[in-house]
């Protein structure tokens, strides 16, 4: 069913080794990332084995692309068929034979981890099951198929860039499985969000949000000013204000190192921003203190 659109090498794994470290180790760390990826095909009378994950907070999402396999995970025995993803949840085993006889079972892998990633995956869990349902060339597959290729190229630059990838695919996949369009705004809105709250060190473009949403720049513009009444920038540049505020009151960093923190590039622009938020210059905040 998948395979016009997703053409990748098979039997390639790829786990955290893969993956270039970030050069700023100080950085926070985003609650979704990607611990392993594959693509592989099983001739027919194999027997795949997957044990238990050590890793509590770890969601594995499993997408048949094409033939089938009886799995079994815990107590539940079913077939997984072309088509459909399976969610595998923190601790459980599985184990899936490929019918002899029949054709090959290929199927693409991702294991996400983070505490970001496990709620998700618990949520979706509770409104679909263990089995999603996702029709014919999906966004979700698609998804996967461009975290595939980043990993085979030699993995991402940053977490951040990594943390948007993962987040796009469970984006992806809760759209996939609960296609109401109301719903799905609000995740996307919820991605936003998120990617913001991450990123209170710097300027974040409408572009980058639009794409870790997975909206066009257009429709999320329309989307926060219903939302919060403001555009996407005003409301970023606010919330690092607020931020950069309450650093001065309660830390002793200075107004140059705020500013910094907070990704102004330079302290008379931060202080006109400020002032023009809150009446007073930055030195008011610190002064408080």
């Amino acid at each position: 069913m998948f395979e016009p659109l997703l053409r990748l090498p098979t039997a390639q794994f790829f786990g955290r080794a893969a993956l270039r470290l970030p050069s700023d180790a100080g950085l926070p760390e985003p609650s979704v990332r990607l611990d392993r990826i594959c693509r592989t095909s099983n001739a027919p009378g194999t027997v795949w084995n997957e044990p238990r994950d050590p890793i509590v907070g770890t969601l594995r999402i499993k997408f048949c692309l094409a033939g089938r396999a009886r799995t079994r995970i815990g107590r539940e025995d079913f077939v997984h068929e072309a088509g459909t993803a399976i969610l595998i949840r923190p601790g459980e085993a599985t184990r899936s034979e490929v019918p002899a006889g029949g054709p090959p079972w290929d199927f693409a892998y991702a294991a996400l981890r983070g505490a970001e990633a496990a709620r998700l995956g618990r949520e979706l869990f509770a409104r679909t099951g263990r089995r999603v349902p996702l029709g014919g060339a999906s966004e979700t597959v698609r998804r996967f198929e461009e975290l595939f290729r980043r990993m085979s190229a030699g993995g991402f630059d940053s977490p951040f860039a990594e943390s948007l990838a993962a987040y796009g695919l469970l984006a992806a996949l809760w759209d996939d499985a609960l296609p109401r369009p109301a719903g799905a705004l609000r995740f996307r809105m919820d991605a936003a969000l998120r990617h913001l709250a991450a990123n209170a060190h710097r300027n974040v473009s409408v572009r980058e949000l639009a794409a870790a949403a997975g909206l066009s720049e257009s429709h999320l513009h329309r989307a926060f000013l219903r939302e919060t009444g403001k555009t996407p920038h005003r409301y970023h540049l606010d919330a690092r204000l607020a931020l950069a505020r309450e650093t001065l009151r309660d830390s002793p960093l200075s107004v140059k190192e705020t500013a910094a923190r907070f990704g102004f590039a330079d302290v008379p622009n931060f202080t006109r921003l400020f002032k023009r938020a809150y009446g007073a210059p930055p030195g008011a905040s610190r002064a408080a203190r």
